[in-house]
């Protein structure tokens, strides 16, 4: 588990108890449930509570206890894998490989697995290494990983700006963006697609791909 540093809606939530480990540094806490991806009211009370770490996805178990956590808990997950095993202990393969694999659910192991685990089964170990999720842009912002100019703003590319501030500004190479009156804004600019929001609002992009998924003139671009 990391330490939040923001309420972010993009992670997950791991609630931990006491702690009933420290030896060199490390500490490790009892595990009281978990939350995946919660809304942003949500993500702002575990925070405030102290109780929360934010969900890093690192796992550490053997394949075994990997396999008998998918047999109990996400068996439509577990049934087909056992199979794919099976055939590749046999030497055989490709396409009944393929096919079967084909079966499995596309689910995050977070929502199959770690939400309906009993927490008797698992223990918490806190992670302070300087780790961030860069899984919008806002992050990207706030790393200062991009070239950055006096008025705070983050550019890649090619891009001219008059009255623009706090900004992340991403272009693709052949293509200039110019941007005027612009503050606390992104806007990323692809060959095929353009992404004007608000900082604090580029958690939302997965919602529009959810759109457009619905949408099947719109498919080609995802």
């Amino acid at each position: 588990g990391i330490v939040p540093e923001n309420p972010s809606t993009a992670l997950g939530y791991t609630k931990i108890g006491k702690r009933i480990s420290h030896h060199n540094g490390i500490e490790i806490y009892e595990f009281l449930g978990h939350k995946e991806k919660p809304v942003y009211a949500k993500a702002k009370k575990y925070i405030e509570s102290g109780c929360y770490l934010w969900h890093g996805n690192f796992y550490m178990w053997t394949p075994r206890l990997f396999l008998k956590a998918f047999k109990k808990y996400a068996p439509e997950i577990y049934t087909p894998l056992k199979k794919v095993i099976e055939l590749l202990e046999l030497k055989k393969g490709g396409v009944e490989i393929a096919r079967q694999y084909s079966k499995i659910p596309r689910i995050m192991i977070d929502y199959a697995v770690t939400e309906k685990m009993n927490p008797q089964d698992i223990f918490i170990i806190k992670g302070e290494f300087g780790w961030s999720d860069i899984g919008d842009w806002d992050v990207l912002h706030k790393k200062a990983v991009l070239e950055k100019d006096k008025n705070g703003n983050m550019f890649k590319g090619d891009w001219a700006g008059l009255d623009t501030s706090q900004s992340l500004i991403y272009s693709y190479p052949g293509k200039i963006v110019a941007t005027i009156g612009v503050d606390d804004m992104i806007i990323v600019d692809t060959p095929d697609a353009l992404l004007v929001c608000p900082k604090g609002r580029s958690q939302d992009v997965k919602k529009i791909v959810e759109e457009m998924k619905k949408n099947k003139k719109r498919r080609k671009y995802l």
